[in-house]
């Protein structure tokens, strides 16, 4: 049987609530716009012409996957008295494989931003006042960091292909209460290991991906064995069936140390990457 999409609501921090350097504003509405996106927008060439576009970010380093960020602009100009009419945000770099995208805040000179992959993200903001004249760009940075002792991501390179990311227990077999994967592995539905009832030593399947190219990421906040194995399985009955490039990054006390891409041939196949040792904080190719 085909598996079905699975949606995975992940919770928020207080990451989310304003502080004390961006209080919680009441709804303001902006003045409406008359002008024309096609034709009207510019840049002019006399720079105090132009409004300016002032944005930061609510919290510049946060947990990736389990924390999103509020971006600001409501400091914004126009120096000429002017109003800001529009305010125009672009996510414009961000960690390859990530599907992570900006969504609207209660107001349009709010955003929010979720990263999905542990990384440097790079927002832009351009404002348009009524005169229809366009700002230069303003620009944030957000870093998201590993947001575990044991932090590991996959992710692949055609669509059509459905790769599992697995972490296992020297031994284990697949598939088994061993093996964290989708099928055991997604909050609520987690695996007890180490000290039981401890939720900190348990292995957790944050991101599964059935139709894209990843992210997936499994992590262990607090890892009670010495050693992990980490995994990847082409799940068999995928569109594509040719061979896939597969790139797995296991991060160690918010420290990258270990990346590298494989090519995986032939459905069910089961490519063993790496073996993590948390005693001595190395991760060691197999």
């Amino acid at each position: 049987m085909p598996r079905q999409p699975l949606l995975i609501l992940l919770s928020l921090s207080a990451c989310d609530i304003e502080n004390n350097l961006h209080p919680i504003l009441e709804p303001v509405p902006l003045p409406i716009s008359t002008c024309d996106p096609a034709l009207d927008i510019h840049l002019p060439e006399d720079e105090a012409d132009r409004p300016v576009a002032v944005c930061s970010a609510e919290s510049s380093v946060i947990r990736a996957i389990h924390e999103r960020t509020t971006l600001h602009g409501e400091r914004s100009y126009d120096a000429n008295g002017g109003q800001i009419v529009e305010y125009r945000w672009k996510l414009v770099e961000a960690p390859e494989a990530s599907t992570a995208a900006l969504q609207p805040g209660p107001e349009d000179f709010l955003e929010r931003l979720s990263p999905d992959l542990v990384g440097t993200y790079l927002v832009e903001l351009q404002v348009v006042n009524d005169a229809c004249a366009l700002s230069d760009p303003c620009l944030v940075s957000v870093s998201a960091i590993a947001d575990a002792d044991l932090w590991v991501e996959m992710f692949w390179d055609h669509r059509g292909e459905d790769m599992d990311l697995h972490l296992l227990r020297p031994g284990a077999q697949q598939d088994s209460q061993q093996d964290c994967y989708y099928g055991n592995c997604i909050a609520p539905d987690v695996l007890d290991w180490d000290v039981h009832g401890l939720r900190e030593d348990d292995p957790h399947l944050d991101l599964d991906d059935i139709d894209g190219m990843g992210p997936e990421n499994i992590n262990i906040t607090a890892p009670g064995a010495d050693r992990y194995v980490v995994a990847v399985h082409d799940y068999p009955g995928s569109v594509r069936e040719a061979a896939t490039e597969v790139t797995v990054r296991v991060y160690l006390m918010e420290t990258l140390a270990f990346e590298e891409t494989r090519t995986i041939r032939g459905e069910g196949a089961l490519v063993r990457f790496a073996e993590v040792n948390m005693a001595t904080g190395t991760v060691q190719p197999l």
